[in-house]
This record gives C-alpha cells, structure tokens and sequence, in this order.
C-alpha cells in the first residue's frame, strides 16, 4: 500500500546543491488558529508560523506545541513539514531512534521531541527556530509549566473554573458563516464545550459521534444522542468504517507513526469533510487537566521520593499491556533486545525528572507527553483539513489556573463532574457513558467485515514477506485460523486489534526501506 494520502501537507525544505539554494514548499506559513487570551494582551491558541527571506527561515509556534510538525537539518540542509514522509524524501536519515520506540511500544505514546527517526524532531513548545547561513538555532520559552501552587478552596476553584472556561468559549464562537461541527461522546470534554457553546447562545449545526469498531459498545453513540436531544441540536452517527485496514493504515501515516490509533478519526473526518464543515471544537486537555486522568496516589508519592524508576515501571505497565504474553510473540528476540523494557525505563527517566517540581506532576508529565504528542494528532493531522479545529481548554487562563491547584482536588476524578454539575445544574441529571457496559453481541457484528480485514491484511503483506523483521511472520497464522474456526464470533472479533501493532511496524518497515532504498540511488547517480 502506498503510504501516502491524498491531502497536501505544510512543509518548507531548504537543500543546498552546488552552490545553490533549492527552496521546495510555502515559504511563509499561518498554521492553525489564534485568538486573544482572557488579558487582552496575549495571542493564544493552537499555531505556527514560518517565513523565509530569502537568507534566513524563523518558525514559532504556540506555547503548547500542539500544532504537530516536524524538522531535520543535514548537511546543510533543512526542513520542517507536518509530514514525516516530507522529510524522509527529502533526505532525512531513516535511522530509527530505539530509545524513542522502546518507550513508544510500551507507554502508546512519544515522550519529549521523540520521533520514530533519530533524525527527525518535533518541533518543541514555546518554539523560536531558526535556520540561517546553514545553522540551525532551536530555543523554547516553555512557559506553560507551573511551579506554584493556588490557595484557593476547592469549592472556589469549581466555581472559578467554570467562569474561566465559559468566558474562553466567549472568545472562540464562530462566525455567522462558519458551519460548526462538536465531536461529541458520551464523556466529559465535549459535553462542557456543548454547555458552555448553548449558553453563548451559539449552538453547533451537528453534534457527531463516531461508532466504535466491534466489540466494542456503542453506548458512546447513546449518551451523546441523550445530551444533543436535552439541548435542542442536531446529532450525527457515523457509522465505524467497512474497510478497517485500509483506515490504520491512513491513520499510521497521518498521524507520522506516532500513535496507534484510535482509526475512527479516518471516518469522522471523511465524514467532516463531505459536510463541509469549518470550524470543529476539540475537548483536547479537558481530561488530564480537570478529571485527573491517569492520577493515582501512589504516583504522586513516587514522584515526592524521586522514585523515578518505579514511577516509569507504574506507568509502562499501565500503557499498551505490551510485555504481556501475546506482545512478545509478536516481535522477534533480537527486537525484543533492540526495544528492550530497561531501554525504555531509563529514557523515560529523564523525561519524568523535567516534571518533578511542578505541584501536580504527574498530570504535567501526561499533558506534555501524551496530550501533546499523541491526543493532538487526530484533531490537527487528520480534523483540521479543512477545517479549523478550536481548543478551548488550552485557553492561557484555563489552563494556568488549573495546573496551579494542588494535585488533591483532582485524586477522586470528580473536579471536573463537580464543575459541569455546578455551572449548569439543568443538565446535571443526564448520564455519562458507563465504560464497564458489557461489549457488543456477536449477533449484531458484521461478519463480513472480518474476512474483508484480513483480506486487505494478508494482501498486503504477501509483497512485504520476507522483508518482514520487525514481526514474528509466524504471528500471523492464528488469526486466520481464528476468524475461519470461530464460529459464533467469540475470539474472531478481537482479531483487528491484535493485528494493529503488527500492521503499524510492518508499515514503519516499509517505509524505512522505501526511503533507504530512495537515498542510496540518489547517492549512486
């Protein structure tokens, strides 16, 4: 399959050639959205910027890093893309960077500036970055850590932030013209986005929710349409796609093979697309900073004793379920040994340690790494073409308010349940999605769909086949013996997911080969 997709990335490539100055790209750049901050006398927002002229490049970006891109320099010559694949054919080295992978196939997520390849950065937070006369200059001004912890009550800090979080939406409603779609799910993020945009009195023109791939419930898609209904606006359902391999395979690439999904972003944005929508809501961040995801006591303790090593252990553990028994028949030893667990701990270290004095570290560790490295994906490599995706708990005022409350108001995940319940107390009594529900019944699972999966599958690794070394190649026997053997559906339906790791790394295989391959004819003319 090829790794390409039809829509146009935002990319500069700057080569030098006997002498010559090769410029391949926009030369200026306005990526994403600003607005002005709660003070007046800031620009906030989700963004970059880039000119060149003709001597020197300068990128900035906003304080979040959000806005997912990419550079490399080599050899006098440089580049910044949305894309990897940019990069990659443009001469950035395929070396891949295994602390990096170590940590990613484990935790889900890239820590840092992490990319797959060694030679390809993410652009950093709060970035000034430069390239002039062959030297490339990269500063950050990461403003948006904490150090300092409020004093205000807990009552007080639920009342504040719900003002704080209306008045952001204030200062992003749309135009008369603009068509407004709310990604909406049976959680809380966007459900307080729907609040606060119905009390601005500037309701989106659909409510959409994805449905999830079997088995999977769909109880998601329920809720969503209970909340829409009690609000007056129009819901959307669109169905999960029928051709899922040909989706993990569009998302590894636009999300630059740093996530392993969720691929339902593929439909939902083929969906926005068709529609025509402009102006998207995102609830990017509401989680982490308000509902205490991925908080525990015992990680906070942890971080106090500077038991950094435990902390990294606690959280490899909690990512993708990766050392259990059917990951490792999936890599072959001598990956096993390239990507191995301690590799891993101890590059994850000192990602953790840059955390350490904030007053909820754990939260700042999650938003800096997996908020802004895997979350944004989605809504700004895949939603935002062509419409502009808005973040409204990235607001300056939203945000530093909660990263200065201490990490106690958020230890029983209901701060931000509390929050909603007290700012819009109508809505109070509707129900969120119940994340225990039993899955779907294998009676309303579309049996065609698995045989489908694995046709595309298999087809698409026959040409691969002995090029294969970053998977165990026997792997693959036992879920065609599942899904032609398993009758009732018991098994089969978990095979997609097994095979999403195997797909993605046969698809980082490829593509390194593909651009090794590309360099060394290039270097033989």
């Amino acid at each position: 399959m090829d790794s390409r997709d039809t829509r146009t990335s935002s990319k500069f490539i700057l080569k030098s050639s006997e002498g010559r100055t090769l410029i391949n790209g926009a030369t200026t750049a306005c990526l994403g959205y600003k607005t002005a901050s709660g003070d007046g006398l800031r620009q906030e927002g989700v963004w970059a910027d880039w000119k060149w002229d003709g001597d020197r490049f300068e990128l900035l970006n906003d304080r979040y890093g959000i806005y997912p891109l990419f550079y490399y320099a080599k050899n006098g010559d440089f580049g910044v893309s949305s894309s990897i694949i940019d990069l990659l054919e443009n001469g950035a080295s395929t070396q891949l960077d295994d602390a990096a992978i170590a940590v990613f196939l484990r935790l889900g997520f890239f820590i840092g500036d992490d990319t797959p390849f060694s030679s390809i950065r993410a652009v950093p937070p709060g970035c000034r970055l430069s390239w002039c006369n062959g030297q490339l200059d990269v500063r950050t001004e990461n403003n948006g850590i904490s150090g300092t912890t409020s004093a205000m009550s807990r009552k007080n800090a639920v009342r504040t932030y719900g003002e704080l979080f209306q008045s952001a939406i204030g200062r992003m409603l749309p135009t008369k013209n603009d068509k407004v779609a709310l990604p909406l799910s049976g959680g809380r993020d966007s459900r307080h986005i729907l609040f606060a945009l119905s009390k601005a009195d500037r309701l989106p023109d659909a409510c959409i929710t994805v449905k999830y791939q079997p088995p999977k419930p769909n109880e998601d898609a329920a809720i969503a349409a209970v909340v829409a209904r009690a609000l007056g606006t129009k819901h959307v359902v669109v169905e999960a796609s029928q051709n899922r391999f040909h989706d993990e395979t569009r998302f590894n690439v636009l999300t630059n093979f740093c996530s392993q999904g969720p691929a339902q972003f593929v439909p939902l944005a083929d969906y926005i697309r068709k529609e025509m929508y402009s102006r998207i809501y995102d609830g990017i961040g509401g989680d982490v900073l308000s509902a205490g995801l991925f908080l525990t006591q015992r990680r906070l303790e942890l971080y106090d004793s500077g038991r950094l090593d435990l902390l990294a252990e606690d959280l490899l553990d909690a990512g993708t379920g990766a050392e259990e028994y059917w990951w490792r028949m999936i890599l072959p030893r001598a990956i096993l040994r390239r990507w191995n667990r301690q590799l891993a701990i101890m590059h994850l270290k000192t990602e953790l340690a840059k955390h350490a004095r904030s007053p909820n570290p754990v939260r700042q560790f999650i938003f800096w790494n997996r908020t802004r490295r895997l979350i944004a994906l989605p809504p700004w490599g895949i939603l935002a073409q062509p419409a502009l995706v808005f973040a409204p708990y990235l607001a300056y005022d939203v945000f530093d308010f909660l990263t200065r409350l201490p990490a106690s108001y958020f230890i029983d995940h209901t701060f931000h349940t509390d929050a909603i319940d007290a700012f819009y107390p109508e809505y109070a009594h509707l129900p969120y999605e119940d994340k225990t529900a039993p899955g779907m019944p294998r009676t309303k699972i579309r049996r065609k769909e698995l045989p489908r999966f694995l046709y595309e599958t298999y087809r698409y690794l026959i040409p691969e086949w002995r090029s294969i070394s970053y998977v165990r190649r026997s792997f693959f026997i036992p879920p065609i013996l599942t899904c032609l053997l398993d009758i009732g559906l018991k098994y089969a339906t978990k095979v997609p997911a097994l095979l999403t790791l195997p797909i993605y790394l046969i698809q980082l295989q490829q593509t390194t080969n593909t651009y090794v391959d590309t360099h060394q004819a290039h270097q033989g003319r």
